[in-house]
C-alpha cells in the first residue's frame, strides 16, 4: 500500500510540475524558408491631418512626420550629420543597430546560450523582409534567414501617434534557434549625445531624465522588468536597489520638441531598456523589450559551497500581442510634464477613470503595525509566538490623542492577522490575531474613526503564504517557475541580502488569486470593514508556469488585467501600497508612493512624474517620513509633489523586535514619534490645505537648481534640494527648505 502511495504521488508530482507541452493553447509556426522579398514601392504609406508614415527606400525603414511642428522622428534616428568623417577623414559608418527596426535575443537549444541578432544587418542585408499594405499602416515581415526566425511587425498611423505592435502567435521559428525577446523601435525615442540639453524620461521608481552625454565606447545600459521583477525567477540574493519601474512609459525630448512612448499591450512582460553615453552609437535611447519566453535561474550549491546557475527556458512562447504608441509632443507639452499628461489622459480612457475626481492630501496617513512572531522555547523545545506591539484598543488610543492637533486622513491596520506581519496562511488565516483583541475591538475601531471622518485599511496579504490552509495548498496552489520548480521566496539579510532560509513561502498560483480575493468580501461584511487593502497584489508581478495549457500567465502576462479584475469585484474602499499604475488608479488611497528612483549612476535628475500623472485619479502618500534615511528630504520629496505625509507607529516596544527580519519596527514606536509628527504637521498644514484636491499642471528644474512645480489653482511651490540658499521669483529659499505662493484656491 506504501508503495501504491508513492507511485501515486510520483505520478501527481510530474504531471503537477511539467513545463510546456502539446497540450498549449496554440503552436509555434514554422519558418518558410521559400519566402521571397517583397518592398514597399511607395513613399507615402499612410497620412492623417496631424502625421505622415513615411518609407524610407534606402534604409528601408519607416519615419513618423509631424505635420505640425515640421519634425520627423525615425524608426532610425534621423542625422543631419550623415557625411561625417573621422580624425583621418574617413566617411563614419553607422553602427547597425542605429538602422535597426528591431533587435532579437535567441538561444540555441543545444547551448541555452542567448544572443542577439539586429534587423539591419541580419534581416534586411544578410536575410528577406516581406512589407504588405494594412489599413493605416504596413506589415512588416523580418526573415533572419541564418537563424529560421521569422518576426512579423505592424506601424500603423493614428490620429494622435504611431502603433508599434508585435503578434507573437505570428512569429515563426526553426528547430535549432528560439525567440527570447524582441524589442520594438529601440532608436525611436533617442537623443544625441552631443546634445547636453536633450533628455530622455524613464520611469524608475518617481521617474527620472538623463541628458545626452558621452561616456564609453560602449556606454552604460539600464534594463528593469516594468511592474517589478518576475518573482517566478530564482534569486540568490537581493539587489539594493528596490525602486521598481511602476509605469509602462518612457521618452525623449529633442529641442523644442518631445515624444512620449506607451507601452499599450503587454506591459506585464516589457522590460524598459535605456542605453547612455556609447560612443559607437552616437545616441542615447530608451525602448521596450518585450520577454517573448518565459526564463528562469536555477541555482544549486556544489560540494565547495559555491551558488551555480544555469539558465533554463520555457519551451513555449506566450501568445500575447506586444504594441508600443509612439505619441509627438509639441510647444509647452514637449517637455517630462507634458508625457505625464499625455499618459495621465491615456490612463484615463484606458480604465474609464474620472480625471477630475476630488484627491485630499492635506492629513496624514498612518500605518499601525499590529505585532509579529517571536521565537521562544518551553524546556528546550521551539515554538512561535505573536507579540501583539500594537492591540486594537491601543490603536483606538492612539489615533484618538493624535486626532487632537493632527488632520488623519487614513490608518492602514497592518499586521493585525494571526501571523501579525510574518507570513504563515494566506490573510493572516482570515482572522484577527487573538492577542490584539476581538473582532468587537475591530467594529468599534472602525466606528470611532468613522465618526472622525478617517478611512481604515485592514490588510489581507492575499499573494505570499507559508502554510496550507483557507483554499490554498502549499504545493498545489503554489507558483512554479519556468523550469518547473515551486517558486519559493524568501526574506532577504537587511545586512548581508541573503536570503534567510527559515523564511520560505509561497506565491499563490494565479488562478487563484481572484478565489482568495473573493473570500474577503465575506469578511468585509461581518467585520463591518469600510476599506481594506491586499498586501503586496498592488505591486508585485509574476509569472506561473503551472497550467501548461493557459499560456496567459507566461512571462507575467495578465497580471495587470487579473488585479483590475479583483479590484473592481470589492465593494467598498481600497487601499494601496507603492503601487503599480493599473491598481493605484482603481484605489482610493496609495501609501509609501515611489518619492525616489533606483539611483543608478545614469540617471542625472528624479522627477515626481509618477505623482504627477497618479495624483489626479487618488489620493498619494509619501514613504513613511519616520523611517527614511533622510527624513528631512522625504519631506521635501513630498512638498515638491504635492502628497500627503506618512508614518508608521506602533505602542509596545519589546526587545524581541530586534529580532524581526524586516526593518518595519525600526524607528517607530509611538511615543517616539509623536512629537515629531505633531511638530511637522504644524509646518506643513497650512501649505498642504492650499494644493488641497489640485493636480499639478507642470514641473521643471530650473537653471540654479530649484524645483518649480504649477498646482491647478495656480498655486507655485519652489523646492530646494541643496546645502545653500537658492533665489526664486517669489524670494530667497533657505537650504533643505521650501516656499510657496497661493494660487486662486
Amino acid at each position: 500500500m506504501k508503495k501504491l502511495f508513492c507511485i501515486i504521488f510520483a505520478l501527481l508530482l510530474i504531471l503537477s510540475l511539467s513545463g510546456c507541452g502539446n497540450d498549449v493553447s496554440y503552436t509555434t509556426k514554422v519558418f518558410d524558408k521559400t519566402v521571397k522579398s517583397q518592398l514597399y514601392n511607395g513613399d507615402v504609406v499612410a497620412e492623417n491631418k496631424s502625421f505622415r508614415l513615411l518609407w524610407d527606400k534606402a534604409k528601408k525603414n519607416l519615419d513618423l512626420y509631424d505635420i505640425t511642428s515640421d519634425k520627423t522622428w525615425g524608426i532610425s534616428p534621423q542625422d543631419e550629420d550623415s557625411a561625417a568623417v573621422d580624425e583621418l577623414g574617413m566617411p563614419i559608418k553607422r553602427h547597425p543597430q542605429l538602422e535597426s527596426s528591431i533587435l532579437v535575443y535567441y538561444v540555441d537549444s543545444n547551448t541555452n546560450v542567448e544572443n542577439l541578432a539586429v534587423s539591419y544587418t541580419d534581416s534586411v542585408k544578410n536575410g528577406k523582409i516581406k512589407c504588405t499594405k494594412i489599413e493605416n499602416g504596413i506589415l512588416i515581415e523580418y526573415y533572419f534567414s541564418k537563424l529560421e526566425i521569422m518576426i512579423p511587425i505592424k506601424y500603423v498611423l493614428r490620429e494622435d501617434s504611431l502603433l508599434v505592435s508585435l503578434d507573437a502567435k505570428e512569429i515563426a521559428e526553426g528547430n535549432k534557434y528560439k525567440v527570447t525577446k524582441v524589442s520594438l523601435a529601440p532608436f525611436m525615442t533617442s537623443v544625441k549625445n552631443t546634445e547636453s540639453k536633450d533628455y530622455l524620461f524613464y520611469p524608475s521608481g518617481s521617474g527620472t531624465i538623463t541628458y545626452g552625454k558621452e561616456i564609453n565606447n560602449q556606454g552604460e545600459i539600464s534594463s528593469n522588468e516594468v511592474y517589478g521583477l518576475d518573482l517566478s525567477k530564482e534569486m540568490q540574493d537581493k539587489i539594493t536597489n528596490d525602486k521598481s519601474v511602476r509605469m509602462p512609459i518612457y521618452g525623449a525630448k529633442v529641442g523644442n520638441n518631445a515624444i512620449c512612448a506607451i507601452i499599450e499591450n503587454g506591459a506585464d512582460s516589457a522590460m524598459a531598456e535605456m542605453k547612455v553615453g556609447a560612443k559607437a552609437l552616437g545616441y542615447s535611447s530608451c525602448y521596450a523589450t518585450f520577454q517573448i519566453r518565459g526564463t528562469t535561474s536555477n541555482i544549486a550549491e556544489m560540494f565547495t559551497g559555491w551558488p551555480v546557475k544555469n539558465d533554463s527556458y520555457a519551451e513555449c512562447m506566450s501568445d500575447d500581442e506586444y504594441s508600443v504608441g509612439f505619441y509627438p509632443l509639441n510647444g509647452e507639452n514637449a517637455d517630462y510634464s507634458g508625457m505625464a499628461k499625455c499618459y495621465r489622459n491615456y490612463l484615463s480612457k484606458k480604465y474609464a477613470v474620472d480625471l477630475k475626481k476630488e484627491t485630499d492630501n492635506s492629513g496624514i496617513n498612518l500605518i499601525i503595525i499590529g505585532g509579529t512572531l517571536t521565537d521562544k522555547s518551553f524546556l528546550g523545545i521551539p515554538y512561535s509566538s505573536l507579540y501583539a506591539a500594537t492591540s486594537l484598543k491601543e490603536a483606538k488610543e492612539i489615533v484618538s490623542e493624535l486626532s487632537k492637533d493632527i488632520k488623519i486622513s487614513n490608518v492602514q491596520l497592518y499586521g493585525f492577522g494571526e501571523y501579525g506581519i510574518d507570513i504563515g496562511k494566506v490573510s493572516g488565516n482570515f482572522a484577527v490575531g487573538k492577542q490584539f483583541g476581538k473582532i468587537s475591538d475591530l467594529k468599534t475601531f472602525n466606528e470611532f474613526c468613522k465618526d472622525k471622518g478617517i478611512n481604515v485599511y485592514f490588510d489581507f496579504e492575499v499573494v505570499k503564504f507559508k502554510d496550507s490552509g483557507k483554499g490554498l495548498n502549499s504545493f498545489f496552489d503554489a507558483t512554479v517557475s519556468a523550469s518547473g520548480k515551486i517558486a519559493y521566496q524568501y526574506d532577504f539579510d537587511v545586512a548581508t541580502r541573503s536570503k534567510i532560509e527559515s523564511t520560505r513561502y509561497q506565491l499563490s498560483s494565479r488562478s487563484k488569486l481572484k478565489e482568495t480575493s473573493d473570500k474577503l468580501l465575506d469578511y468585509v461584511k461581518k467585520w463591518n470593514l469600510n476599506g481594506i487593502s491586499l498586501g503586496s497584489l498592488s505591486n508585485v508581478s509574476y509569472s506561473d508556469y503551472r497550467d501548461k495549457t493557459n499560456s496567459k500567465y507566461y512571462v507575467k502576462s495578465g497580471m495587470s488585467t487579473d488585479v483590475v479584475e479583483i479590484y473592481k469585484s470589492i465593494n467598498c474602499k481600497i487601499m494601496s501600497d507603492d503601487s503599480n499604475d493599473y491598481a493605484a488608479v482603481m484605489s482610493d488611497v496609495v501609501f509609501n508612493v515611489p518619492t525616489y528612483s533606483a539611483k543608478e549612476s545614469i540617471f542625472d535628475q528624479e522627477v515626481p512624474f509618477y505623482q504627477m500623472v497618479l495624483n489626479s485619479f487618488t489620493s498619494l502618500s509619501g514613504e513613511c517620513v519616520n523611517t527614511s534615511q533622510n527624513p528631512e528630504k522625504q519631506i521635501l520629496k513630498c512638498v515638491e509633489a504635492g502628497i500627503g505625509l506618512s508614518y508608521s507607529v506602533y505602542k509596545n516596544y519589546n526587545n524581541c523586535l530586534i529580532e524581526s527580519n524586516t526593518n518595519n519596527f525600526w524607528g517607530s514606536c509611538f511615543k517616539d514619534v509623536k512629537p515629531i509628527m505633531q511638530e511637522q504637521y504644524k509646518k506643513l498644514s497650512d501649505y498642504y490645505k492650499s494644493i488641497s484636491n489640485f493636480e499639478i499642471e507642470h514641473n521643471e528644474i530650473l537653471e540654479n537648481g530649484l524645483r518649480k512645480t504649477l498646482f491647478a489653482d495656480g498655486t507655485i511651490v519652489y523646492v530646494n534640494y541643496s546645502a545653500e540658499s537658492l533665489e526664486s521669483p517669489i524670494g530667497i529659499v533657505g537650504a533643505m527648505d521650501y516656499a510657496y505662493k497661493e494660487g486662486k484656491n
